[in-house]
């Protein structure tokens, strides 16, 4: 049974679940609609309370908030007010003011990035395997089982590998966990979709992790562990918490996290044709090495 209140809406983010609520119960009910598919009864380790507000002041959306964030005790501050709030984990409340310019159409994948630090933060107070534990830019799909991960940015095709694998099971086509369970990596799904709606929440062993860009034929190319890293990594959602601001160390993390799993994964280049003969293609004994 999904919790069923209008007063909030209870978000499963990987093993992490937060509560959203809003003043008004429509933007409650707005919210549960979106995420349908990862609402949760499960106990919150985060209520946030958010007051939407509008303002006659002009502002360029920014395609990300992450960088330019700034914080200060339990006080953090998104792109010069776009979301401000403050946290406190000791009683598991924060409460954030955001900009109605967020919840429109696509511009909610900018308030999403705000939910990303949520999830990392409370991932790094309560994890001891934080350090292997990230959001990744990718579509995912399970295959008799096995979980195979096409990462790349916005263009490259993630959606549209997702739509050419309707016959399994498509776990997210924009964001996805990549987790690692007693040395195995794993691919979850996320409730922050792309243009693909119908996922599926799953969580899969990656036997194979796919660099994609559009090409003029199909084809799987084994690329060098330093290159895979370099490019990898720009994939990986940046993994601070809301009340951190150090990147030295976030990036750190994020590099560490990206050689391992290219340690323990195998990993290609993909050039492939928006055709359904692409599954022809992705056989991973086939590729050389």
């Amino acid at each position: 049974m999904i919790l069923d209140s209008l007063d909030e809406c209870r978000l499963q983010i990987g093993d992490i679940c937060c509560s959203l609520r809003f003043k008004e119960q429509a933007h409650n009910q707005l919210a549960m609609e979106h995420y349908k598919g990862f609402l949760s009864e499960n106990e919150p380790e985060l209520t946030i309370d958010i007051d939407r507000f509008s303002s006659k002041e002009h502002i360029d959306l920014p395609n990300s908030i992450l960088i330019s964030k700034t914080a200060h005790g339990n006080h953090f501050n998104f792109h010069s007010g776009l979301i401000t709030g403050t946290l406190d984990l000791n009683k598991k409340h924060c409460v954030i003011r955001a900009r109605n310019e967020l919840f429109y159409g696509r511009t909610i994948r900018i308030f999403e990035q705000f939910l990303f630090q949520v999830y990392y933060t409370l991932l790094k107070q309560n994890s001891k395997n934080e350090k292997n534990n990230f959001l990744i830019h990718a579509c995912a799909v399970s295959k008799e089982g096995n979980g195979y991960l096409f990462s790349g940015r916005s263009g490259s095709g993630k959606s549209t590998i997702a739509k050419l694998s309707s016959d399994y099971k498509v776990l997210n086509d924009e964001l996805v966990i990549i987790s690692k369970v007693n040395g195995h990596y794993f691919v979850g799904s996320t409730p922050f979709r792309g243009d693909f709606k119908d996922n599926v929440n799953f969580t899969a062993p990656i036997i194979g992790l796919f660099l994609i860009k559009h090409g003029k034929k199909n084809m799987i190319r084994k690329i060098s562990k330093m290159e895979f890293v370099t490019r990898f990594v720009n994939e990986v959602v940046y993994s601070d918490s809301l009340l951190s601001t150090d990147k030295k160390n976030t990036l750190s993390e994020m590099m560490d996290f990206c050689a391992d799993i290219a340690d323990k994964v195998p990993f290609y280049e993909l050039q492939f044709l928006p055709e359904r003969s692409l599954w022809d293609f992705i056989n991973i004994e086939k590729v050389e090495t």
